[in-house]
């Protein structure tokens, strides 16, 4: 059952929970203080497995699996480049998908005519997400950030069909939003190698609304993170676009280094 907020609250709710929470952590173990005056610079790349669920404006629903998400995959691309000062960060996550599936087979038509169908249908997104956080909790036990920016979506979607060699259609669409986002960004320290990087932001803008939210468990050495969670993002829109619903969900795992 997918989770639908109303006007973002639950997902606000959850950001000030969190907050409160993690605010309230005392210190566990002695280890970086994370308060030097110099800038940090990180780098990620991860794998999202995510399954998406779009649903068109007339109610008609497609649901892609990640496995056939990963047959279609033509190129893809997930990554995030930040830089951290004392409580300043700047980050941004992107994504990049580009998907196609052909068609070749063949049909039978009224009059017991057989003709063969072929073609293709293709997919691009972008989503970038660029921010700026503040951290208003920052110890050996948990560093807990405000973050604020904006989140761009781009979809571009095609088709072909060829009728026996012949094209009888050809078209294509394509729809950019760009959303202000508002949330929170946390990770908690177990132990000086065990941690706990938790995410959410809710949006506003050319879009009714979006939001996102992932938590996970990482591990930290000597020179770069793993990480590993749950990831979902979910898009509503009007009825004047080409989707009125996009909901992208599913596990995640990546590594970071920092320089």
């Amino acid at each position: 059952m997918k989770m639908k907020p109303v006007n973002g609250r639950p997902v606000l709710a959850a950001i000030l929970t969190l907050s409160l929470f993690l605010i309230s952590t005392g210190p566990a173990f002695a280890a970086e203080s994370g308060n030097s005056s110099d800038w940090t610079f990180d780098g990620a790349i991860y794998m999202w497995g995510a399954q998406m669920s779009m649903t068109t404006p007339g109610g008609q629903s497609v649901d892609l699996p990640f496995y056939q998400i990963l047959d279609d995959l033509e190129f893809a691309f997930m990554g995030i480049f930040g830089a951290r000062n004392d409580k300043w960060s700047i980050l941004t996550d992107v994504i990049y998908l580009d998907l196609k599936q052909d068609v070749n087979n063949d049909r039978n038509f009224a009059g017991g005519q057989t003709r063969n169908v072929t073609g293709e249908v293709n997919m691009k997104s972008w989503i970038v997400t660029p921010t700026v956080g503040y951290a208003i909790h920052n110890s050996d036990a948990a560093r807990v950030e405000i973050v604020g920016g904006a989140r761009y979506l781009d979809l571009e979607a095609g088709a072909t069909v060829n009728f026996d060699g012949e094209q009888v259609f050809d078209n294509s669409t394509s729809q950019g939003y760009w959303d202000g986002v508002i949330g929170l960004r946390a990770a908690v320290y177990l132990d000086e190698h065990w941690f706990l990087p938790m995410y959410a932001d809710v949006g506003w803008g050319d879009s009714d609304s979006t939001w996102q939210a992932y938590a996970g468990v990482g591990y930290k050495f000597s020179s770069f993170n793993l990480v590993a969670g749950y990831r979902y993002l979910d898009y509503n829109f009007d009825d004047n676009t080409m989707l009125s619903e996009l909901v992208s969900k599913g596990v995640f795992g990546g590594i970071t280094f920092s320089f």
